[in-house]
């Protein structure tokens, strides 16, 4: 049973090449099978990464064609950004949602 999961997480990232796991640069990865946004698109999985810093965490974005979604205040001199959109599936009819975050400090922030 554990292996058909671990079947799907490979083909999964293997539709997102630009994101190397192996990277120090990717502090925590969470992989969803299907799901609904709120606009009712039904999707193949809904990815979340999050990376070390902000800079990193815009090119895989822009990589991707996500847009910057939000960038907040700073609280306890840390500062959360988020790019988040869908992202094509060729040879699938639902796509993939993938949000791609951040959280640093203030000062280093950029």
């Amino acid at each position: 049973m554990f292996g058909r999961e671990i079947e799907w997480l490979g083909a999964v990232m293997l539709r997102i090449p630009q994101l190397n796991v192996a990277s120090p640069a990717v502090v925590s990865l969470e992989v969803h099978e299907g799901g609904v946004r709120l606009d009712g698109v039904k999707l193949l999985a809904d990815i979340r990464v999050t990376m070390r810093t902000a800079a990193e965490a815009r090119t895989l974005a822009e990589s991707l064609g996500l847009v910057a979604f939000y960038r907040g205040e700073i609280v306890d001199d840390e500062i959360f950004s988020l790019w988040q959109g869908l992202v094509p599936v060729e040879g699938e009819t639902m796509p993939l949602g993938v949000e791609v975050a951040a959280y640093e400090s203030a000062g280093v922030a950029s």
